[in-house]
């Protein structure tokens, strides 16, 4: 499930915050991740479509190109390091 569900007038956004202390451990968590975005992608179609985002706490360098590439595929991808950049993605949620 999502951490946060964050209203909007027009598009409401649900976000995942993806953190992790080892890479290993970082695999999991995408994997699960990626389960999440799936198994509510029927949320993402339709007039009250929710847009779905993935934060990751990149302050520990434990994850992989990769990583981004199979979350991106299903939601949109912020980095906790640049959080003027996940405002800009939550005022936007709105405007889609």
């Amino acid at each position: 499930m999502a951490d946060f569900q964050v209203p909007a007038e027009i598009r409401a956004a649900l976000v995942v915050v993806l953190s992790s202390g080892s890479r290993a451990a970082a695999r999991l968590v995408v994997s699960n991740v990626v389960a999440t975005w799936y198994d509510l992608s029927h949320l993402a179609i339709g007039p009250e479509a929710v847009r779905f985002i993935s934060l990751f706490d990149d302050t520990v360098d434990v994850w992989r190109e990769e990583d981004f590439r199979l979350v991106g595929d299903l939601s949109v991808i912020s980095r906790w390091s640049k959080a003027e950049e996940f405002s800009a993605v939550l005022r936007s949620a709105s405007e889609f």
